[in-house]
């Protein structure tokens, strides 16, 4: 450890920390990585403890484009281009985006000088797992991306089923991981629904809200929902999110299986649209195979939505003792939890019960724990 910096840091200096995130956390649509970064940068601030650095790869101007309200009160913003990310590979980063003690990254760990310190943030080991859910040009992306991660001084991951990933499939050691979970804050926003979609939110549902890639595991969850429509036919399926990924076989199986009456894909949908789906729906359908976290747990625990979810991965760690938990593989335990909704006392149980993780996932809980973490890199021989 650099003593001078130690010393001179325990004198009341304040660490500068650069945030090579800002394209990931001041962008239009946001998803659960995208609000970590946000929130992440948003606390440090907020906290004064530290100089906050933002750089972005990208020109202020297009940052203002597509997000016209940006502001970064009480931080130096550093813009560049979407090319320098290629000299950020070669080059010191200091050269680029200026000098710092801690440089926070995710998708680059840069080059940077030997005094100085690199934190990396890893989501999910998703691309470890199922390889074949990448294209080859992402999935060589994302192994380099890991392959640098063990020069970094300290990896931040969002859940401990993430920490025992990176352990079992980068080899790094335990002590130089981090958790630091996310957090949840909602909003009241009460924006005006159209007339149809206010018709929708009358029915009886349930409801599924993210992207429809291979690990969320969409075609379970609607053969789980097809056996308890069998037996009811008065419950639909909102599925919301991008008509993307297995969107195509997804569809498929709804015609040939005469769903189309019964499982209604939203596509992207607005704030507004998504607090209603959650304030008026039966439940939560969240059966994914793999989650670095999970955010809509907490979503759904905030909008008072009870919900099922995955006996795996990051889902049971968060939602365990407190929601419905099934086999993701089986949809005769998808129906089941589904058909358990219909119990008014069922669903006030768990609806109470979730309210404890609005407690626990707290984003002032997450930036607690980086700032311990943070500090650990110079106050202590070891990380916390």
């Amino acid at each position: 450890m650099d003593n001078y910096i130690k010393i001179h840091f325990l004198k009341g200096a304040k660490m500068n920390i650069n945030f090579l995130t800002g394209s990931l956390a001041y962008r239009e649509h946001k998803t659960g990585v995208h609000f970590f970064h946000d929130m992440l940068i948003r606390k440090t601030i907020e906290h004064k403890k530290y100089n906050v650095n933002i750089s972005f790869y990208n020109k202020e101007e297009e940052v203002r484009q597509y997000l016209p309200d940006y502001v970064c009160e009480e931080s130096n913003q550093h813009f560049s281009n979407k090319f320098t990310r290629i000299f950020a590979y070669i080059f010191p980063i200091e050269l680029i985006f200026g000098k710092s003690d801690i440089y926070i990254c995710d998708g680059l760990i840069p080059i940077i000088n030997k005094s100085k310190k690199r934190v990396a943030i890893v989501f999910d080991l998703m691309v470890k797992k199922f390889p074949n859910y990448y294209k080859p040009v992402m999935r060589a992306y994302m192994n380099f991306y890991f392959m640098r991660c063990r020069k970094a001084d300290l990896i931040l991951t969002i859940s401990h089923t993430t920490k025992r990933d990176i352990v079992h499939y980068l080899k790094i050691p335990e002590d130089r991981i981090v958790v630091v979970p996310c957090g949840y804050v909602g909003t009241s926003n009460n924006g005006e629904l159209t007339v149809e979609f206010a018709e929708k939110i009358k029915e009886k549902y349930i409801f599924y809200v993210g992207d429809m890639r291979k690990n969320k595991n969409l075609l379970n969850a609607i053969k789980g929902f097809e056996k308890a429509y069998r037996e009811n036919s008065d419950i639909k399926f909102y599925i919301a999110g991008k008509k993307s990924g297995e969107y195509e076989d997804l569809n498929k199986y709804v015609i040939e299986h005469n769903l189309q009456n019964a499982v209604n894909f939203l596509g992207y949908i607005s704030e507004s649209e998504k607090i209603a789906l959650y304030k008026n729906s039966l439940g939560l359908l969240f059966v994914s195979k793999y989650e670095g976290f999970g955010i809509p747990i907490l979503e759904a625990a905030y909008y008072e939505t009870p919900v099922i979810t995955s006996n795996c991965s990051s889902m049971k760690e968060i939602a365990e003792e407190c929601s419905i938990l099934v086999d993701p593989n089986k949809p005769n335990e998808i129906k089941d939890a589904i058909k358990s909704l219909y119990n008014c006392d069922i669903r006030s149980d768990i609806i109470k019960k979730q309210k404890r993780l609005l407690d626990t996932y707290s984003w002032e809980n997450m930036y607690s724990k980086f700032e311990k973490a943070i500090d650990s890199l110079y106050f202590y021989d070891g990380c916390v």
